[in-house]
């Protein structure tokens, strides 16, 4: 199943980061990230000695078979470049590399299954055995070379000059702004060992998106590189191969690598939705040729057009109207050959293509029979035993449920209208059925290797299973090994094939790597190839070793070694059941289904523990952002954000707890609930403490009134309150005769304050301001009558007070609503308010300046580059800090993205009036200041404003606004 275990933060997707990868998908608005930065992963190397794509400073590889010295190669190729030099090739035909024989190996469980047996029950026609695999290792890829490879064949290459509409004149671009691996996606990898110049020959399939999705792609192309035997790929260099022209004969010619392969496919630029041109499903495998050398083909299949029928148009019958049928079928090519021309795929003769060299190429097509609009999965082989000397069939098995196999005829091709060649494929085993049925889950894969064990004439290979909603995403890809035999009457039987194998290769999520089974996306590790399965003998014993090459989730690919898979295959077929006859309605099928549905459960619920484990200790808000980042996690994370009657009380109450938003800010809190609940049990730890504390005495008296012991007054404190004393009973006593309303609450604390004097204000029980305010509010109240609400003297008759502003904060309280009163009147702003009008003011000021570069300029220098890079972190430091300052989560702002910024001060450049277009600067600085970045002789100075100086004093641009004033 393999080691992967994601941590919580690949699996929560905030709103921004979903943002932020959508407009990364975007034309130039990409940020650069190595995409090989995995420190737990191993990967293969780049010789990167030559650099210079399409130069002469290349290393020519011929054949150690070829003898000739280097002057008969110069005469024999025209040359007379003293800078190329020829290598011939010398090594031993062996690809087993020493560093394969002394690599970490791990055993690896899977389950096979034969068909020979009288059971209907799966684990009667199960046996486990083990597999011993190396680590897997991930392709280095170099999109730099590869772009910059596509661009020179697109300027120099009549075949590939059509196709330049597809990429929207961008391909450069993507190069400066490095954003080339937002566009191109490259997967399904496949290899060769070519024994007589000691290298792997490598195909791999290349897709470009305009839009930057993986799902929607415009063009496919085969994408070929050589690889030494410890897998370091080697650049810049030349092939001195035999070449089938198209008159049959072979010629001695260079190809360079790395390059894409010229194959002719239908295409029309101006129509894309839902067409996908060009090659998929590429698997290159070795043949036989006439010459008894071992050539390459290529098994693919292609979109392409044929013609259903044509009618005469018009009054004359000179002209006619073609009506086409379009269709994907399979196709052979074969790389060491040309063609001219390509109305094979095209359906038609088109005079542009009539002198261009296509790879020459030929669609397999069941003979007899109408063409099917689709066909694809077909997994190839070849009969060794049928070679004579060359391999002239080629097997295809069209179908493994129910098993179906071709034979096409690839040395003498065929036509119908005796216009376009095909190659016949006839059924030379085939199950008779009353229904035509679709393909199984069992399909496509790897091509077949053959071998003989035991006398018997196997062929090995890793087919693909695809299980629909299993539980993991929308679907599930895996390999199975399958051991293909051949009977003693001829026919062909399945032996063994195996159920899901991991191979412990972690498995990223195809659209975002940190989700694994999203629910619209599948769960993908697909076997491409074997590159080589070789017998290496150490000390007397014999070790054999197969590499093979698989894609994870459409991206990544990935080289692993199986040590001794041929003594496993001998043990299987030593003790091979002998029951019933093969059947092709057996169960075999049905039982490998049925396990690796049980590996996908298996999968997911794993998915499922690890996620369970992460996100217990998770907040709210981040599980809801969790579930609206992926749909598939509602059923894992619903019991974690609403109370749910299956769980216990606890819990429910946990869930309620966990959404209080004092936990965000509030450390103590937090800590307080990430405690462990008390269960009943006391502690080790409470229990010693408890011993300790109730060893010691308990003091007698409370520490609180030792604190606060009473003392006996002085006498002069005994004469002050005497003082008070009668003072109260004097002022408070009745007065006979007079009215009880007279004796008002001004009368006494004029009478109070007249007896006393400032000597009241020193009472040690009242503050100043306090005290004062409230005296204040005293004498105000005592000429207030408190029945009528009115002053009681004239004079105060006509007094009024303004009426109060209306309190709109109803929690607010006075002393803070006084306080902001105060501070808005004295224009006073919070921190953050000020600091989010200086970033506004910032970003504003460095927009301006992006836009005054493009306005001088269609190309901004390095230096450019490196200020704007500069700066943006700066204002991202900026805006982070602000962020932190803001206490409304709605005022946060977004950091700025380089290529973002520099593509819309590129709009708004084109689209000011009053600023001229961007023109092509001549000068040899990228730097701008006013005197236009220097410059030579006789190369015109263009004005360049420095944007550190002051606009008022800069000359020239008020040079520069008197003229945009007349316009």
């Amino acid at each position: 199943m393999g080691n992967y275990k994601p941590s919580i933060k690949q699996y929560v997707v905030t709103v921004k980061a979903i943002k932020s990868s959508q407009f990364g998908r975007l034309g130039i608005c990409a940020v650069y990230v190595d995409p090989y930065n995995d420190t737990t992963r191993k990967y293969t190397t780049i010789e990167k000695q030559h650099t210079d794509i399409g130069g002469n400073g290349t290393t020519i590889l011929y054949p150690k078979n070829l003898q000739l010295d280097q002057t008969a190669l110069s005469q024999l190729l025209n040359t007379t470049e003293t800078t190329n030099p020829f290598v011939q090739y010398i090594g031993n035909s062996s690809s087993i590399a020493f560093s394969q024989l002394n690599q970490t190996l791990v055993n690896h469980s899977i389950q096979v299954f034969d068909p020979f047996s009288n059971s209907d029950n799966c684990s009667d026609l199960m046996t486990e055995t083990q597999l011993t695999i190396s680590q897997n290792i991930i392709i280095k890829e170099s999109f730099e070379i590869m772009v910059k490879r596509l661009m020179h064949q697109l300027d120099t290459e009549p075949a590939f000059k059509e196709l330049a509409p597809f990429f929207q004149n961008k391909l450069s671009l993507h190069l400066r702004m490095r954003s080339y691996h937002k566009h191109f996606y490259k997967f399904a990898r496949t290899s060769v060992w070519l024994k007589d110049y000691g290298v792997h020959l490598m195909i791999s399939r290349v897709i470009y998106s305009q839009k930057g999705k993986k799902g929607d792609p415009q063009i496919s192309l085969l994408y070929t590189q050589l690889y030494d035997t410890n897998w370091q790929e080697l650049t810049n260099t030349d092939l001195l191969v035999s070449m089938q022209d198209i008159t049959g004969e072979y010629k001695l010619e260079k190809l360079q690598f790395p390059r894409f392969l010229p194959m002719p496919f239908y295409y029309n630029p101006k129509l894309t939705k839902g067409r996908w041109y060009g090659p998929e499903d590429a698997r290159i495998m070795l043949v036989k040729n006439q010459l008894d050398m071992e050539e390459p083909v290529v098994i693919y299949n292609s979109y392409h057009r044929q013609i259903a029928n044509h009618t005469t148009t018009g009054k004359t019958d000179g002209s006619v109207e073609l009506n086409f049928e379009f269709y994907r079928s399979m196709f052979v090519g074969w790389p060491f050959r040309y063609q001219l021309g390509k109305s094979n795929t095209d359906g038609f003769v088109d005079d542009r293509f009539d002198n261009v060299k296509f790879t020459r190429v030929a669609e397999l097509k069941i003979h007899n029979q109408t063409r099917a609009s689709i066909e694809k999965n077909w997994t190839p082989f070849v009969d060794p035993s049928e070679r004579d000397p060359e391999d002239k069939s080629l097997y295809i098995v069209y179908q493994w449920d129910k098993l179906r196999i071709l034979k096409c005829d690839i040395s003498n091709l065929v036509t119908d209208d005796g216009f376009i060649h095909y190659s016949a494929c006839r059924f030379k085993q085939d199950t008779k059925h009353d229904e035509v049925e679709k393909v199984g889950p069992i399909r496509g894969g790897t091509e077949l290797i053959p071998t003989i064990i035991n006398n018997k004439q196997l062929w090995v290979g890793f087919l693909r299973a695809h299980i629909d909603k299993c539980g993991c995403g929308k679907a599930m890809y895996r390999p199975n090994m399958v051991v293909l035999q051949k009977t003693d009457m001829g026919t062909f039987q399945v032996a063994y094939l195996s159920s899901y194998i991991s191979f412990n290769i972690p498995v990223p999520g195809w659209k975002t790597h940190e989700i694994q089974c999203g629910k619209r996306d599948p769960n993908v590790l697909i076997p491409n190839g074997i590159s080589n399965w070789e017998v290496a003998t150490i000390d007397g014993i014999e070790r054999d070793v197969l590499t093979m090459t698989l894609s994870a989730a459409d991206e990544d690919n990935i080289l692993m070694d199986i040590h001794g898979l041929k003594t496993v295959i001998k043990n299987l077929i030593t003790n091979q059941k002998h029951g019933n006859e093969f059947n092709s309605d057996s169960v075999q099928m049905k039982c490998v289904v049925a396990y690796s549905i049980e590996f996908c459960r298996a999968y997911v619920d794993r998915m499922k523990q690890i996620l369970e484990e992460k996100i217990s200790s998770q907040s709210a808000s981040t599980i809801q952002t969790m579930k609206r980042t992926d749909e598939s996690l509602n059923q894992i994370l619903s019991k974690y954000d609403t109370p749910s009657t299956s769980l216990p009380n606890s819990k429910q109450a946990s869930s309620y707890i966990r959404s209080e938003p004092i936990l965000a800010h509030n450390k103590h809190a937090k800590d307080i609930y990430n405690s462990i609940p008390w269960s009943g049990a006391e502690s080790v730890y409470d229990s010693n403490l408890r011993m300790i504390v109730d060893s010691k005495p308990k003091p007698i008296n409370d520490p609180a009134s030792i604190a606060y012991k009473k003392r006996n007054p002085t006498k002069n404190e005994k004469l002050a309150m005497a003082r008070d004393i009668s003072l109260d009973y004097k002022v408070n006593k009745p007065q006979g005769g007079k009215n009880k309303d007279t004796d008002d609450d001004g009368f006494r604390e004029m009478y109070r304050e007249r007896l006393l004097g400032p000597s009241m204000l020193l009472n040690h029980s009242s503050t100043s301001v306090d005290f004062v305010e409230m005296l204040a509010g005293n004498k105000i109240n005592a000429k207030i009558d408190q029945t009528t609400g009115k002053f009681e003297t004239d004079d105060m008759q006509k007094v009024r007070g303004k009426p109060l502003e209306k309190q709109h904060l109803v929690n607010c309280t006075d002393s803070n609503y006084f306080m902001n009163q105060v501070l808005n009147k004295q224009e006073v702003l919070p921190p953050w308010i000020e600091s989010q009008q200086n970033l506004n003011r910032n970003i504003a000021q460095f927009r301006e300046d992006l836009v005054e570069m493009w306005s001088k300029s269609k190309k901004l220098h390095e230096s450019d580059l490196k200020y704007i890079e500069t700066k943006i972190n700066l204002l991202n430091q900026e805006i982070r800090n602000y962020n932190l300052q803001c206490p409304s989560v709605s005022g946060h702002k977004f950091k700025l993205d380089k290529e973002k910024e520099i593509e819309q001060a590129f709009k708004k450049a084109l689209e000011n009036p009053r600023k001229p277009k961007p023109i092509e600067d001549k000068t040899t600085s990228g730097f701008l200041d006013i005197f236009g970045g220097g410059g030579g002789a006789g190369v015109r100075q263009s004005i360049h404003i420095d944007r550190n100086s002051d606009p008022k004093l800069n000359v020239w641009q008020a040079i520069k606004d008197v003229f945009s004033l007349g316009k």
